[in-house]
């Protein structure tokens, strides 16, 4: 499941398991109830929605600027301020690096979601990867059809694809979470 939140990275499945106070492992589990959650949302949980899974994913960046703010403060009365700037665009750096990272383990963790569900909705429940949500999983692989997961998968795809190309991450998030709502609504239905 580690792997699966990680997109893959075995490295970054260790780093995931390791979090302190599991707290991941708390993200994947509320991302994946947030998914459950979709089909019967309205457009207002979901703006709620969004605006949750940014602060989920952003969360660990308070331990790296704490982290940042100790190695400025240790460094100011010793370095010139032009070395002092080549750090802060470093740490820059490494804060956007982290957001992405973040952004693409909530990806990530949709999509496996999503996938779990097309292979249920193909009669192969086997293939579950995220096993604990198995109820929800198989509910919505009772609502949707394979066509319709296969567009939700594809729209994963493009919000990473927008994300490394720097578009906002609140309107990513937004638009693929409409989007996997429509996904999951029975065909005909008024939401």
């Amino acid at each position: 499941m580690a792997i699966e939140a990680c997109g893959g990275s075995i490295t970054g499945a260790v780093d995931f398991l390791r979090a302190p106070g599991n707290e991941r492992l708390a993200f994947r589990a509320e991302v994946l109830s947030i998914m459950a959650s979709l089909a019967v949302a309205d457009s207002w949980d979901v703006v709620g929605y969004v605006r949750r899974l940014l602060e989920l994913s952003k969360a660990p960046l308070d331990e790296l600027r704490a982290l940042h703010e100790s190695e400025l403060a240790e460094n100011a009365d010793f370095l010139a301020k032009s070395a002092m700037r080549q750090v802060e665009a470093r740490q820059k750096r490494q804060l956007t690096a982290k957001t992405r990272e973040g952004l693409r383990q909530t990806t990530a963790i949709m999509a496996s979601w999503l996938r779990d569900v097309l292979a249920c909705r193909a009669g192969t429940p086997d293939l579950v990867v995220n096993v604990d949500a198995r109820d929800a999983i198989e509910a919505a692989a009772r609502q949707a059809d394979e066509a319709r997961l296969a567009r939700g998968l594809a729209a994963v795809e493009r919000c990473n694809q927008a994300i490394a190309y720097n578009v906002s991450p609140e309107t990513c998030l937004d638009a693929l979470l409409f989007e996997v709502r429509e996904v999951l609504n029975a065909p005909g239905s008024t939401r």
